[in-house]
């Protein structure tokens, strides 16, 4: 490594050295590469050495914004290197791992990314034109970079198939990539495409829920689980996630490999279609904002999910919370509060009603059949009693108004709450998330509700459509029994 000068030690990987190194030019010319290296231990690996030359001339081919470029593969006192291109940013693992969750339209716009520079590698053919049905085999957080500029970039092609050559893979190396495996690849069988697809999907799970999928202290139990493939519904953990979102992820996650995404461009459309309100260069600015926030000592304490751009859905259910200025059921940040809660699910919308201003122009809003909320969260009986809010309200049954209360027993509470007209009342002291927990269930349970009573209804119609059908025929047999029967008479009559 003569013409790079070595400026710091990056990382150790289970198989490899990375150094940030500078090729110095004339006239103080400098450009920052990262130079990798097999890691002693298999430095006399041929196996892996033969199959790290091979994918090395392969991935030289690259060139695609979403790919990190390997310019050179040299060779130095008995060990090989690899010369890459420097991303100056951070690995989404080291997003991930940090205790929280990230933005969800970063992450989605990370994943948009992973699949574009996929499919370009699914697609590739040698120069004279044929496939080369590459795969990448190794796809985890710790392979997907994120840049200062917002782009993500996918690496470790070469070493992804490598590992399958090497006589040496070290447990150490297989538990930590077995929890991103797809099922036929942690069973030794032949795989495509749609192996990537499924590690993707793996990733986008768990970078939306924070819950990992697959992993146990023991290996042969994750290697278990990963070969069952048994996926918790993603409900469970985001219960307002959209339905359309919901299903993209699920169908990246499917065991069955022909009811699975077919390609990582099919499961880029169906992402890009979800976020139809963001355009690339919106994305990449949001994500550029905060990875440089992120990297940046100085700015790192001040991110707040807050500060970025949520996940586009259709209109969510509204809810508005009533409160005085200076009220001690509802905390001066609950608005605050609830957003962050609900931000990676986008299944409520919160709006805090304080001035007597704010609640008449709702009023009038609800009037003319404009914004109609799916609940009203009053902040003690008098407040509840006294609310012109409250008297509107008798005419929308439909809309739970929920008392707040921090005293009183439970008989003059469910008194208070017959004569003021309420859904129902909830004791303080409450905390925020059990609030939110509390709508979110009642959401859940109104929308399972309609979704019943629109199946009934459905299986009305087609059970109507059955009998009307089956009186058709009917009608039909009687009128061609009637005809034979008339045809038997005049035949009867002619032979007379």
């Amino acid at each position: 490594m003569k013409k790079y000068q070595i400026q710091r030690k990056l990382g150790a990987g289970g198989m490899g050295l990375t150094y940030l190194t500078t090729q110095c030019g004339v006239e103080g010319f400098e450009k920052p590469f990262v130079i990798k290296k097999l890691h002693p231990a298999f430095s006399q690996d041929e196996a892996l050495i033969s199959a790290l030359i091979s994918e090395a001339k392969i991935a030289s081919l690259f060139e695609h914004p979403n790919i990190v470029s390997v310019y050179d593969l040299s060779k130095e006192d008995g060990e090989y290197y690899l010369v890459m291109e420097f991303v100056n940013g951070v690995t989404l693992a080291h997003l991930l791992n940090d205790g929280q969750l990230l933005p969800p339209t970063i992450l989605l716009w990370t994943i948009l990314q992973v699949l574009r520079g996929l499919d370009y590698v699914h697609e590739m053919t040698s120069p004279t034109g044929h496939p080369l049905h590459l795969v990448h085999r190794d796809i985890s957080p710790d392979n997907i970079l994120l840049s200062q500029q917002g782009v993500a970039k996918l690496t470790d092609f070469g070493l992804a198939k490598a590992r399958e050559h090497s006589k040496q893979t070290a447990p150490g190396i297989l538990k930590g990539k077995l929890g991103y495996m797809s099922p036929e690849q942690s069973a030794g069988l032949r795989v495509d495409r749609r192996s990537d697809v499924y590690s993707v999907g793996i990733i986008l799970y768990e970078g939306l829920t924070g819950v990992r999928l697959f992993k146990n202290d023991n290996l042969m139990s994750t290697l278990k689980l990963v070969q069952n493939s048994t996926i918790p519904p993603i409900r469970e953990f985001l219960p307002g996630i959209h339905p359309d979102l919901e299903h993209i992820i699920m169908k990246a996650l499917t065991k069955d490999l022909d009811t699975r995404y077919q390609s990582a461009r099919e499961f880029h459309d169906g992402l890009e279609a979800f976020l139809t309100k963001y355009s690339d260069e919106k994305m990449r600015r949001y994500t550029s904002t905060y990875i440089k926030a992120y990297t940046s000592p100085a700015e790192r304490e001040s991110i707040s999910l807050r500060n970025f751009v949520q996940i586009n859905q259709p209109p969510r259910p509204l809810v508005y919370i009533l409160k005085q200025e200076n009220d001690p059921i509802f905390p001066a940040d609950i608005k605050r509060k609830l957003q962050d809660m609900t931000m990676y699910n986008g299944s409520l919308d919160f709006k805090v009603l304080t001035k007597r201003q704010e609640q008449d122009i709702a009023l009038a809003q609800l009037s003319r059949g404009k914004k109609k909320p799916f609940a009203v969260l009053f902040g003690g009986l008098f407040v509840a009693m006294e609310h012109p809010f409250l008297k509107a309200l008798q005419d929308y049954p439909e809309i739970m108004k929920i008392l707040v209360m921090d005293h009183s027993s439970s008989e003059i509470l469910e008194m208070s709450v017959e004569l003021c007209g309420l859904t129902k009342f909830i004791r303080a002291p409450i905390s925020v998330e059990e609030l939110y927990i509390t709508l979110i269930q009642t959401v859940d349970k109104q929308q399972s509700r309609e979704r019943r009573e629109s199946d009934f209804l459905r299986e009305q119609i087609l059970h109507t459509e059955k009998k009307e059908e089956a009186l058709k025929q009917q009608i039909i047999a009687l009128a061609q029994a009637n005809v034979r029967m008339l045809e038997e008479f005049q035949n009867k009559k002619a032979s007379k």
